[in-house]
């Protein structure tokens, strides 16, 4: 499959063309960037811009200052620029402290996402607008920190319960938003994607974290390899907030550790992970829409990678808008991933994995509890149909 004739890479979960001309100027040609930026302006209201846009304003606002654009506009991008970065500035202080603390009870921790993207390929830091710091832990330990959090006067973003999240968040999702009284925002991750994991892909992963100096930190973050499977499933899907900094992001890091990118690896846990439906047309955009240089045999074995039934289905469900297409896949497509991720999920009979995978996703401690939701669910559905 060429990136053409890729279908998934056409949808509403990415950039529209005016989002797409405002990433061409930040990343397109020099000789290009005046032109693609007159034209964003000509289709865009600054005061009604949506927020993903606006997101990736102070990186707009640092290439047109890099390359000596004019223009009326450029007072307010620095204005925005000047914000986000006093926001960052508020954000990493608290973190590194965080850190030093944990660190200091010799807890094991990496910094991705955001926290580790801003400084290690943003020309500053300031320049990736965010709105929390995200930490990954061994999956082991998931549950101390969590209890941590809680027993140093944080909670949940959704107010869920400590019982709730280390009974069936921590085996369910992926990881969990704490918040702190002052406002400071830690989202705690076990695992680095948003499906359940393996313990042994987890480990793998994990083994394969770096050291780097962040400020006074020496802290570990995912490899370059790892970080871009990781950009690439979870900004290829459907958010409220246009997910257009996946793409800056994925450009930064192809543009200065393209030599060191393991492709082995990458197309190795593509597979194993059983992602390769959300990674091949996340790649075959980034070629075709902004020029990428992913190298062809990638993309013609990630095309050879055998899709299961259940793949374009879960797929559909993430890049779509619709409320209940995410309903239907933590009802339905997680349990598929269990089944054909985790040995525990594996060894039991398929009735039982179903009952248990019923319990878990609707938090019940018993089948007795079970019994009582579905009878509960059925006498709804009896009702709504008597009812016409």
């Amino acid at each position: 499959m060429t990136p053409d004739s890729d279908p998934a890479i056409k949808g509403h979960h990415l950039p529209t063309p005016a989002q797409t001309l405002l990433l061409k100027t930040i990343l397109g040609p020099r000789e290009q960037l005046i032109a693609n930026w007159q034209r964003w302006q000509q289709v865009v209201d600054l005061d009604d811009i949506d927020h993903g846009s606006f997101r990736i304003i102070p990186m707009l606002y640092h290439v047109l200052r890099q390359n000596g654009a004019e223009g009326p506009d450029l007072s307010r991008y620095a204005g925005m620029a000047r914000k986000a970065w006093y926001k960052n500035k508020l954000l990493f202080h608290p973190t590194a402290k965080l850190i030093q603390q944990w660190q200091s009870e010799g807890r094991d921790l990496a910094v991705i996402k955001g926290y580790a993207l801003a400084h290690l390929y943003y020309p500053d830091p300031g320049l990736r607008p965010m709105d929390d710091a995200d930490i990954l832990v061994p999956p082991d330990q998931a549950i101390p920190s969590i209890n941590w959090f809680f027993e140093h006067g944080w909670h949940h973003k959704q107010t869920t319960t400590q019982r709730t999240i280390v009974t069936y968040l921590v085996r369910k999702e992926h990881s969990a938003d704490m918040c702190h009284e002052s406002g400071h925002i830690v989202d705690l991750h076990w695992q680095i994607i948003n499906f359940p994991l393996p313990p042994i892909l987890v480990q793998d992963i994990w083994d394969a974290t770096e050291p780097v100096k962040i400020g006074d930190l020496t802290i570990q973050t995912l490899c370059p390899t790892d970080h871009l499977l990781h950009i690439c499933t979870h900004g290829n899907a459907w958010n409220s907030v246009p997910p257009l900094r996946w793409i800056i992001d994925a450009h930064l890091i192809l543009k200065k550790d393209a030599a060191i990118i393991d492709w082995a690896r990458f197309l190795r846990l593509t597979q194993q992970l059983h992602i390769a439906h959300f990674i091949t047309p996340a790649l075959n955009y980034l070629k075709q829409e902004f020029g990428e240089q992913i190298p062809p045999d990638v993309l013609s074995r990630l095309g050879q990678i055998p899709r299961l039934k259940w793949h374009d289905s879960e797929y559909q469900a993430w890049i779509s808008p619709d409320p209940h297409a995410m309903r239907d896949y933590s009802l339905r497509y997680r349990f598929h991933r269990l089944r054909a991720t985790c040995p525990e999920w594996q060894r039991k009979s398929k009735w039982r994995a179903q009952r248990d995978y019923l319990k878990l996703h609707w938090e019940l401690d018993s089948n007795i509890q079970l019994f009582g939701r579905l009878a509960q669910r059925i006498g709804q559905k009896i009702w709504y149909k008597v009812r016409g």
